[in-house]
This record gives C-alpha cells, structure tokens and sequence, in this order.
C-alpha cells in the first residue's frame, strides 16, 4: 500500500492537498488484476502544520530575544 501527498485543482480551479492511498486488487492466485485508490482532503492539515511552523518560528525568536536580554545583564 503506497501513499502520497499532491496537490489537485478543483473545478474552480482552486488547489486543495491531497493524501492518495493506493493498494493492488488481486485475484485468487494471487496475480495483480487493478488498483484501489483513496483520496482525501487534507487541506486543513496542512494549514494546521503551516501556522504551528510559523507559531514555533515565533517563539523561538522571542526565546532567542529574552536570551540576549540575559546575556547583557
């Protein structure tokens, strides 16, 4: 079962991230015969992790501002 992210444009032509599970179907003798796939939205993920990097950002500038601070008294 492979997976993998991508973007994809929607009818509006807006871009939304998508998961894309794929996993073979095969026949009684075991033989790959076709291919199941799962796609999923995971446009809010990804703008969840987007403002987390840019609220760590933000931290660790004010941790590195409050160590300056420190280091001169």
């Amino acid at each position: 079962m492979a997976s993998f992210e991508t973007l994809r444009r929607r009818k509006d032509s807006s871009l939304i991230a998508v998961s894309v599970t794929v996993s073979p179907i095969r026949n009684l003798s075991g033989e790959i015969v076709g291919a199941s796939t799962i796609s999923r939205d995971i446009t809010a993920a990804k703008e969840s992790e987007r403002r987390i990097r840019l609220l760590m950002r933000e931290v660790n500038h004010r941790v590195k501002n409050q160590f300056a601070v420190i280091l001169s008294m």
